[in-house]
């Protein structure tokens, strides 16, 4: 039995450098999520998270001056392990190095995403057919 070792964060990018990795994991995502998921590609920033040498989650941000949207993806086959949580972490570390002083998340209404962000300090702005939106001050 071999020992996972912990997450590593690679180099955020633009995310056309991890292209081929986002399109596969976001194929799994939507086939065993039934998601519509937004053009990553559009993202300022992509976040890789990489568990074993293979990457497992993305974070990505859409930088909007001082504000910035986040969307997070998980490999389906890695989730419920705490890797979102930590990506969440690292995304505002990130957000908050590029001069970020609020980040958002529209995500859809689920008891599991609902948890993440609000355990990761963020707040419900409006909730609308299915969805919310999340913000959370980085000041």
């Amino acid at each position: 039995m071999t020992k996972e070792n912990g997450p590593v964060f690679l180099t955020p990018e633009k995310p056309n450098f991890y292209k081929p990795q986002i399109t596969e994991m976001a194929r799994k995502v939507v086939l065993e999520n039934h998601v519509m998921l937004l053009s990553l590609t559009d993202a300022d920033l992509a976040i890789p998270l990489a568990l074993d040498g293979q990457v497992v989650g993305f974070g990505f941000l859409f930088l909007h001056e001082e504000e910035a949207s986040l969307v997070r993806m998980i490999d389906p086959d890695h989730q419920g392990k705490g890797l979102g949580a930590q990506l969440l972490t690292q995304i505002e570390a990130v957000a908050h190095k590029k001069g970020v002083t609020k980040l958002t998340s529209i995500v859809a209404d689920t008891p599991s995403a609902r948890k993440a962000l609000l355990d990761a300090g963020f707040t419900v702005d409006f909730e609308s057919e299915g969805k919310v939106k999340f913000f959370k001050n980085l000041t």
